[in-house]
């Protein structure tokens, strides 16, 4: 059991790569596919650290290689996305809000702590919940109506991150917000 988590890890990027290759074949039963991998995917992304906690094998090596892979599962979900739906290119100044503040975040960890950034804050989970029904709602029914709320909750968790590694002296990865790092600081 305490190979698990990386066996979930493992998973999840395995579908990062089967993802967007699946997605050339669109048609319907390849949407409902795609949409059943997310799942997938998703779910091994809450059980490697729910499994990690409670054996007790939670390192900061295990942190960082799912912080990699879940942006790796993102990319490669967007990516089935754009090949399945041409009009996506409509929507580029909102992903490359979300794709600038994600570079930025990690570059300013990189600058400050030399590590990248592992918080697992309550917006950064609030973010992926947010983008699993977008991607849900996209792939499935091409429904976009829901990406502005994508956006506003993104920002809200990238402000968050921020004020985290701003409020951090040293680096530390499951930072829950700001808020618990102001109660455990003062």
């Amino acid at each position: 059991m305490k190979k698990l988590p990386i066996i979930l890890i493992r998973f999840r990027l395995m579908l990062a790569f089967i993802i967007p290759i699946i997605c050339v074949f669109e048609s319907t039963p390849v949407r409902i596919i795609v949409i059943s991998l997310i799942v997938l995917g998703v779910l091994s992304d809450i059980f490697d650290g729910v499994v990690a906690r409670k054996y007790n094998v939670a390192t900061e090596k295990i942190r960082k290689l799912d912080s990699n892979v879940d942006l790796l599962f993102t990319i490669s979900i967007v990516a089935g996305i754009f090949i399945m739906n041409a009009e996506f290119v409509h929507y580029i100044p909102a992903i490359a809000t979300i794709v600038g503040l994600e570079l930025l975040t990690y570059i300013v960890y990189w600058l400050k702590f030399k590590k990248q950034p592992s918080n697992h804050s309550y917006l950064t989970k609030a973010f992926g919940v947010v983008l699993f029904f977008n991607f849900c709602m996209i792939i499935g029914w091409n429904n976009f109506e829901f990406l502005n709320l994508l956006l506003l909750i993104s920002i809200l968790s990238y402000v968050d991150g921020f004020a985290i590694l701003f409020r951090l002296k040293e680096w530390k990865a499951d930072n829950k917000s700001v808020f618990h790092i102001n109660k455990v600081k003062g």
